[in-house]
């Protein structure tokens, strides 16, 4: 099986990468790209294969990803439609479902919208696919099996994909910024960046990971570390009063609107 990229941002770089950590075989990725010096530099990182045009990819592939910009989209299918062939079609860009993505091609094709998040490099990530799909039992078998090694895979409704998309794609720069801001007091105690860095960020990865294992209420588990008169009810109750809660709440608003 070959897997082809057109269109090698950081999304699909993402995604390359952790097929390769998942076992997929470098040799069998190809990937083009609007500018082909810089798609040598990114494919040279990867040992994938660069190629100069999209045909070439539509034309050598069994998987085709779509990455490009959602302003390019139509003209790209409009590019490489004569030399689909019943490949299994992955798009990754931003903004589609599969009911408007599905208008665009002028034939029928084997399509899953999908949209990733970044920690898929680390076989961590979330990728949302709209649950309406045209594709076959076998490339959904064959769907799933490459991109649930790289983390949760997660069909949703349409009207579910803004939100879902939001918690999974947005919630990592969130993430990160409260990695960072608790490194930061860790450095201002007297840690070095170096060792703040590696404790917050392995209590966030352990923390995620029991709640998941458990399946019991964040509540719970925070109330399991909270003592009566102890140390963490106090840094609970200050952020309590600054208000940490409405800030996440007010940012996914801000985005969903």
């Amino acid at each position: 099986m070959k897997i082809g990229f057109i269109g090698f941002g950081n999304m699909a770089s993402a995604i390359c990468e952790g097929l390769i950590k998942s076992g997929f075989n470098s040799n069998d990725i190809y990937a083009s790209s609007l500018h082909y010096d810089k798609l040598i530099q990114r494919t040279n990182k990867y040992h994938i294969n660069p190629l100069k045009d999209n045909n070439s990819v539509a034309k050598t592939c069994d998987v085709i990803i779509l990455g490009v910009k959602p302003f390019q989209m139509e003209q790209v299918i409009n590019e490489i439609s004569d030399n689909l062939n019943n490949q299994l079609i992955i798009s990754i860009a931003a903004s589609f479902t599969f009911n408007s993505l599905i208008k665009l091609f002028n034939k029928k094709v084997n399509l899953v919208v999908t949209i990733p998040s970044t920690p898929i490099a680390s076989l961590e990530g979330i990728t949302i696919c709209d649950q309406k799909t045209s594709l076959t039992k076998t490339q959904l078998e064959t769907f799933l099996s490459l991109f649930s090694k790289m983390g949760l895979v997660e069909f949703v409704s349409e009207d579910k994909l803004d939100i879902a998309s939001t918690l999974s794609g947005c919630g990592p720069a969130f993430i990160s910024m409260v990695i960072e801001s608790l490194s930061d007091a860790g450095v201002k105690h007297g840690l070095t960046y170096e060792e703040s860095f590696r404790l917050v960020s392995k209590m966030v990865l352990g923390s995620a990971k029991k709640c998941l294992e458990t399946k019991t209420h964040p509540a719970i588990l925070k109330n399991e570390v909270c003592s009566p008169k102890g140390t963490t009810i106090k840094g609970v109750a200050k952020l309590e009063e600054l208000g940490l809660r409405n800030a996440f709440i007010k940012a996914i608003d801000e985005i969903v609107g």
